[in-house]
């Protein structure tokens, strides 16, 4: 989904709220994962954007849209930093059927949504995205369960 469309489809229930922050995130999360494609071979943004409608759908707060354009920014890190290796999680992901965090967490100790979570607070983000992103596949980790919805629409949804 283009940005324009997006933000209607936000401003349709928020009409006061100010976009600036998801269009910050938006910008990124396009620029960010740019070179890169999911196992499908759909570009890896289509996802990104995939999840903000879903959760703009349900209209929820500006926060929450940020964390899922933002989700998967942990996953550009380890890619980057560790390019081989994260083919090789990539390749034994499939190969064993299993999500790429399982063997993340095997290959690093940690995973793309810890190290998210990370980044994002480094960069001064509100809590409650870097909430969001740090817990987006084990919601009920979080330390306020209640309040990350996007951690467990997520969790469900996709």
């Amino acid at each position: 989904m283009e940005l324009k469309e997006l933000l209607e489809r936000f401003k349709a229930y928020a009409p006061h709220v100010d976009t600036t922050a998801i269009e910050l995130a938006y910008e990124y999360s396009v620029n960010a994962h740019a070179d890169q494609a999911r196992a499908s071979g759909e570009h890896y943004f289509v996802h990104c954007s995939a999840v903000a409608e879903s959760l703009i759908e349900l209209k929820l707060d500006m926060p929450t849209i940020c964390a899922g354009l933002l989700h998967d920014v942990g996953k550009l890190v380890l890619a980057s930093n560790y390019p081989e290796q994260y083919v090789e999680i990539g390749r034994n992901a499939q190969a064993k059927r299993v999500e790429w965090l399982v063997e993340e967490r095997e290959s690093f100790g940690f995973d793309h949504a810890d190290v998210g979570g990370y980044l994002l607070g480094l960069w001064g983000l509100p809590p409650a995205v870097v909430e969001a992103v740090a817990f987006h596949h084990f919601p009920l980790r979080s330390c306020f369960p209640c309040r990350n919805r996007f951690a467990t629409i997520l969790t469900v949804k996709f």
